[in-house]
């Protein structure tokens, strides 16, 4: 069984269930979670009882979830023997995590740095894959095929007005233009096929 874990709600499973349904429809035995808190909350859980490296106070994310996430029948049923491969996706967003804390930048880093030496490999704790700074760096481009795409960068100082920011350089308006919308039948509720056929053509630069 494969777990999947989304910083957010909407957008990252928007994404995953478009790319899955594209390029991998027979996937099976998965499960899919939002954590619905940011890379720093989920640091902070992880050390509530002593020291991330401890393996005495260690907590998998598949207990951490469980914890989080009791009123769920699916993840409650599951032990962390149950998962074959596991991966996370979180936004770096380090300018939510500065509000009045204290915290230097520096020391951030220092914890997004142990996270990725925790969760480095799928077949044990996880592999973490970190956004930077949000989700809608997707969004970062001009019209696509933009072969600039990859060489693109925002310097931290405005992170706080990332999504303005894309807003402006953007060819596209929003994420529309890389996901369908799925209704609770999982079925795609604005199916073009031009559009489906021009998702795989990008999906295959």
């Amino acid at each position: 069984m494969i777990l999947f874990v989304f910083e957010g709600e909407k957008r990252e499973r928007q994404i995953f269930e478009t790319i899955e349904h594209l390029f991998f429809p027979t996937l099976q035995d998965k499960i899919i979670n939002c954590y619905s808190s940011n890379i720093y909350s989920l640091y902070n859980e992880m050390t509530n009882n002593g020291s991330i490296t401890d393996p005495l106070f260690f907590k998998d994310i598949v207990h951490i979830l469980k914890e989080r996430n009791q009123s769920d029948a699916v993840l409650q049923n599951i032990s962390s023997d149950d998962i074959s491969e596991t991966y996370l996706f979180f936004d770096y967003e380090l300018q939510h995590e500065e509000k009045g804390k204290g915290v230097t930048a520096q020391e951030l880093n220092i914890r997004v740095k142990t996270l990725l030496n925790i969760f480095n490999d799928e077949t044990g704790n996880g592999k973490l894959y970190i956004n930077y700074p949000t989700v809608e760096s997707i969004r970062y481009t001009k019209e696509l095929p933009d072969s600039n795409y990859n060489s693109y960068s925002v310097s931290k100082t405005v992170l706080k007005k990332f999504k303005s920011l894309t807003d402006v350089f953007s060819f596209y308006k929003n994420l529309d233009f890389l996901s369908f919308r799925f209704n609770k039948k999982w079925e795609i509720t604005n199916d073009r096929v031009e559009k489906e056929m021009e998702l795989k053509k990008i999906g295959n630069i």
